[in-house]
């Protein structure tokens, strides 16, 4: 099975959709934890635009992908990335953009992100100091990750 978090890319051909959205497969409040899933079922998840809006903490939400996923599943979780050059430019001059006040509940970035994916038991399937430098120009951030048992 493959799932499909919080479906903000709109449906993914192949995979099951959770959330609040009519177009759900499994409707759900992703603010409840757990889901409602038995453990060890989800062979790949993908969440792209999700955990930032969540009130559940970032360590919550991976443990929890951790818990679904079979044992070498894997996991994508896209997120806006808060240190994007025009974001920190905007913060510096008082210019928040409306979203990251009235959506966001998370400040967003690799390297916290990063700890909290080991800290649940993940593996994430590239190291962060390559590819930290460049996130200044990049909108979002993707990590992958593994269950490995």
């Amino acid at each position: 099975m493959k799932l499909n978090i919080g479906g903000f890319d709109g449906e993914k051909p192949g995979f099951c959709n959770m959330g609040l959205d009519k177009d759900s497969n499994i409707f759900h409040d992703l603010n409840v934890i757990p889901y409602p899933l038995w453990d060890g079922t989800v062979d790949e998840i993908y969440s792209s635009n999700t955990l930032e809006h969540l009130k559940v903490s970032s360590g919550e939400f991976y443990a929890e992908i951790k818990r679904m996923l079979k044992p070498y599943g894997i996991a994508t979780v896209k997120l806006p990335n808060t240190f994007f050059l025009p974001y920190r430019l905007g913060f510096l001059f008082g210019m928040i953009p409306k979203y990251f006040i009235h959506s966001h509940r998370k400040i967003i970035d690799r390297k916290s992100q990063m700890i909290e994916i080991y800290n649940s038991g993940l593996k994430p399937l590239y190291k962060y100091r390559y590819i930290l430098p460049l996130d200044m120009f990049r909108s979002h951030i993707t990590l992958w990750m593994r269950k490995v048992v």
